[in-house]
């Protein structure tokens, strides 16, 4: 699928600063919508994660196609945040 709008996490204030890693499996359905988010790298800070998973669940793509039909796929991503 193509990206077609990004979402950046909105990070609350964190007294740990620091380099996080963060990365997320979901589908992205037929219609490029973003669903099913799982956080499968945690940062460790439960509201970072929190903020990429609200993220990743904004996002928009153009959908896979297959055989001229628009498909489901899975989809990985990182997110780095330094805070």
């Amino acid at each position: 699928p193509e990206l077609v709008r990004d979402s950046q996490p909105k990070i609350p204030s964190i007294d740990e600063p620091g380099d996080y890693v963060v990365r997320v499996s979901y589908i992205v359905n037929k219609e490029g919508k973003v669903e099913d988010v799982e956080i499968i790298e945690s940062s460790g800070i439960p509201a970072i994660d929190k903020a990429v998973r609200d993220a990743a669940s904004k996002m928009l793509y153009k959908p896979a196609v297959q055989n001229g039909e628009p498909r489901s796929v899975k989809v990985t991503r990182k997110y780095r945040i330094k805070i």
